[in-house]
């Protein structure tokens, strides 16, 4: 949190600089790829054998998701602190050789994974209408959902931490080039995230007259928002952030004659010449010589490279081995039956963690739940909902009203 601000404000980055001196910023990259495998491995073994555990017993279930949430939710805390402490490039210095190969690995197969139909089904979410639909979630289904956002929101992250790394890339080891370029062929991951960007999708809103209606969505600072007609030409920072890091990995020389160009990559990579709009230059004018570049592109034949293993993960699985489904038994053992008060404690911890006092400061602002707009009125029953103003808070009221009932009654003591 405190990081968060510093970056925020400009300020003496002081939390940045101690995780440097006390050489922590290789060991968040462990964690980080800790996490991912248990996201992968063990969290769909926990669902599963937690819904086995609710089935054979109470109608209620007796098992709680709040454990495996803090545990999914850690990878997130993990990359958007990595994400702060390496906009540094003293921290992105710091990492060791073995850190920055597992990091690039991992921003790789965050960006295989944007790249997939599952990425691109993501979307606004469709809020909850009514008290039966809301008691009838499943609240597996719902951590699964939740899961998928985290994984969206990181994947999301992992572009902006690729930028860093092409950006610091001169001044850190040679392998993470050659990483980069030959085993990963970073460039032509990229280019389909500007064809086809995940972060960019037409989902249904409501207008204040009640009616819906179809309009373009664009993922910005961690939610979905509806955009305006003078608003769709404008870039977003994860879409900057693309473009930035194709510019840092083919016009910088060193990368440029690391990488093995050929008809089927020069193809794709001057299919960006159409995506290089007028507007687009306008807004990141350093690309004005890399659209020139892609008119130029020769064919370039570097030498072979030997390929460093991804150490970090690969320990991380060879200590898993084929032992997923008893690690998921243990973790859901451990939370059977938790009291109210046990769970009660977690979550004061975790607000002990992560300093509520402060949480204002870091996020965004409220938005109409009707139009997209700045809100400055909320629900005064159940606060859940934010409002641009009388007229929107009245056209929802219809939908919000049985919602608005439950979670009204759910607090008011009895």
């Amino acid at each position: 949190m405190q990081a968060h601000q510093s970056a925020a404000a400009n300020s003496d980055e002081f939390v940045t600089e101690a995780f440097i001196t006390l050489e922590q910023v290789s060991v968040l990259v462990h964690e980080l790829v800790v996490a991912e495998v248990w996201a992968d491995s063990v969290l769909p073994e926990v669902i599963a054998a937690a819904r086995e555990i609710d089935d054979t017993t109470s109608a209620d279930g007796n098992t709680s998701t709040v454990k495996p949430y803090l545990v999914v939710f850690h990878q997130a805390t993990l990359a958007n602190l990595l994400e702060i402490l390496l906009f540094s490039q003293a921290a992105a210095l710091s990492l060791t050789e073995e850190a920055l190969i597992e990091l690039a690995d991992w921003c790789m197969r965050k960006l295989a994974w944007l790249n997939s139909a599952e990425a691109s089904n993501h979307g606004p979410e469709v809020p909850v209408t009514s008290a039966d639909e809301l008691l009838a979630e499943d609240p597996w289904a719902t951590l699964a959902k939740q899961a998928a956002k985290v994984q969206f929101d990181v994947a999301v992250i992992s572009v902006t931490l690729l930028r860093y790394l092409s950006q610091y890339v001169t001044d850190l080891p040679v392998a993470l080039s050659s990483r980069l370029m030959r085993v990963h062929d970073a460039p032509l991951s990229l280019v389909p995230l500007i064809h086809s960007p995940p972060w960019v999708t037409s989902a249904p809103v409501k207008t204040k007259k009640g009616k819906t209606k179809i309009k373009l969505h664009k993922y910005i600072d961690g939610s979905w928002r509806p955009l305006s007609s003078g608003d769709v030409a404008l870039l977003s920072k994860t879409e900057i952030q693309v473009w930035l890091t194709l510019y840092n990995l083919l016009m910088e020389p060193s990368l440029r004659s690391a990488y093995a160009f050929n008809s089927s990559k020069n193809s794709v990579l001057t299919s960006l010449t159409g995506a290089l709009t007028q507007p687009v230059l306008d807004q990141i004018p350093i690309l004005a010589p890399f659209a020139r570049f892609l008119h130029e592109l020769t064919l370039s034949t570097p030498p072979a490279a030997t390929a460093t293993p991804p150490v970090m993960r690969n320990h991380v699985l060879s200590e898993l081995g084929d032992q997923p489904a008893l690690l998921a038994q243990a973790f859901v053992d451990a939370m059977i039956d938790d009291s109210p008060d046990t769970i009660a404690a977690y979550m004061s911890g975790l607000a002990d963690t992560y300093s509520l006092d402060n949480l204002e400061d870091v996020l965004d602002p409220p938005r109409c739940v009707v139009c997209g707009d700045d809100a400055v009125n909320r629900c005064s029953r159940c606060k859940a909902e934010w409002y641009c103003g009388r007229e929107c808070q009245v056209a929802a009221w219809k939908d919000h009203k049985p919602l608005c009932d439950l979670i009204a009654s759910a607090v008011t003591p009895q």
